[in-house]
């Protein structure tokens, strides 16, 4: 018989759990913060209204799951890593990388 390792099924399947999580978090506050807070402004703004309900909702989502909870730098979260010299340097079409 052939032997088989879940350790890569394992490792998705962790990943996707974040992923449900941050977005379980992440609605959860916009729902509710949408109605803790009356309409403010009426029809008129409600796209406004909206997506500074999502903005919160999502902005403490990736500080509890991505800080908090998985204790990540916010360099890791941003996918940055730290450079020596100046940012430009490493772009094709900057004077400085000549």
């Amino acid at each position: 018989m052939a032997r088989v390792s879940f350790a890569d099924v394992k490792r998705v399947g962790i990943a996707l759990a974040w992923v449900v999580l941050y977005a379980a978090i992440g609605l959860g506050l916009t729902i509710w913060i949408s109605n803790l807070v009356p309409g403010w402004g009426g029809q008129w703004w409600f796209v406004f209204r909206n997506g500074a309900y999502e903005v919160i909702g999502f902005v403490i989502a990736t500080v509890v799951v991505g800080k908090l909870l998985n204790k990540y730098s916010w360099d890791r979260m941003a996918g940055t890593r730290s450079r020596a010299g100046s940012s430009a340097a490493g772009c094709a079409g900057s004077d400085s990388a000549r």
